[in-house]
């Protein structure tokens, strides 16, 4: 077994743990794990140059960003990261990193769901992330005066919380109150026979195609019938995931926790799997009620702007953002649910 080989199964293993967490103390067990991967990483990298080390660091905090999605909603985590920093590297700061562990684990003892910032790519704003609410998440900074023994965290008040991650559970506990649909059995399906046969793709509805097949330092050859289908998008969107885990900054949910077979995410977080979305956004101007109408999409050079739903509603016209979209391309809603969505947005 090659050194790639070998620490892709570091990986594995440690995805396992990952998607079997159920409790505060495991929780922090395998951040704590994936801590000291990381740096041993660093530190193999600084010796060798060897770029699977640096890569393998890099996934890790990939596969740690999975219980950010995992327990936070995304305007909280949109909150918390700061695309001006660049990630620090944790041998280059091993006294304070031993002490936000120990700090970790000691809201872990108590039963506090602690996220360990400084392993992730999505939070980089503070040390520590406690998720006893997924909306107010309690944040911690750790500074330890090396001349006292004075901890000044302390002011949390530590006591036992009979709280469990809910394994897969993410898009329904952020978004239960929109009861939005999903295409996730169309994804687990492609993604499947992509892994056995190849390459597989689905037609989900006239403006929703996926498209799933092994990569191989290039993309295969287009089916036939997605050429034609795409071909007569209006506005053409495409997502693939290996965006949401190579570029931070789009703060999108890793395959990690999307809810399909563990074998279908570990090879889409592995890149050996690729799944590309095509979305035709002026879809959603079709689905409208008799308050609402989606006007406008407004995508310059296929690239959405920020805001880029125009909505009247009321004879009142409203610019709403791109997260709606992304909610398709990257989230695997349906393009009518979400643009029902829109409508109860501008409504309230």
């Amino acid at each position: 077994m090659n050194i790639h080989e070998e620490l892709k199964e570091v990986r594995r293993k440690l995805f396992k743990e990952i998607d079997n967490v159920d409790s505060s103390m495991l929780l922090y067990e395998v951040q704590y794990k994936i801590a000291i991967e990381i740096i041993n990483s660093e530190n193999s990298y600084k010796k060798t140059f060897n770029e699977e080390y640096k890569d393998h660091a890099n996934l890790l905090r990939n596969y740690a960003d999975t219980f950010v999605w995992l327990m936070l909603n995304p305007y909280i985590i949109r909150e918390l990261y700061d695309k001006n920093k660049s990630p620090r590297l944790i041998t280059g700061m091993e006294n304070e990193f031993l002490y936000i562990l120990a700090q970790a684990r000691k809201y872990a003892e108590n039963g506090r769901m602690v996220i360990i910032s400084t392993i992730t790519n999505c939070i980089n704003t503070t040390d520590l992330v406690i998720c006893d609410n997924p909306s107010k998440p309690l944040l911690i900074t750790c500074r330890k005066d090396e001349t006292s023994t004075k901890e000044d965290i302390d002011y949390v008040d530590l006591y036992k919380i009979p709280n469990k991650l809910i394994k897969n559970k993410y898009f329904n506990k952020v978004y239960k109150e929109s009861d939005k649909e999903y295409s996730w059995k169309q994804v687990n399906k492609v993604v499947n026979n992509a892994i056995k046969l190849g390459s597989d793709f689905e037609i989900v509805d006239d403006g929703d195609v996926m498209w799933s097949f092994k990569y191989q330092s290039s993309m295969p050859e287009m089916p036939g019938e997605i050429i034609n289908k795409i071909g007569s998008y209006r506005t053409i969107v495409i997502g693939c995931n290996l965006r949401a885990i190579e570029e931070t900054e789009l703060l999108i949910a890793p395959p990690s926790c999307w809810p399909i077979d563990f074998e279908c995410k570990f090879a889409l977080m592995e890149g050996d799997i690729v799944i590309m979305h095509y979305i035709d956004a002026d879809c959603f101007k079709d689905v409208n009620d008799s308050h609402c109408v989606i006007k406008e999409v407004i995508c310059d050079e296929r690239t959405l702007r920020e805001d880029c739903f125009v909505v009247e509603s009321n004879g009142e016209r409203k610019i709403l953002s791109s997260m709606f979209l992304n909610n398709v391309v990257y989230g695997y809603s349906t393009i009518s649910s979400m643009a029902n969505l829109i409508c109860e947005t501008v409504k309230k």
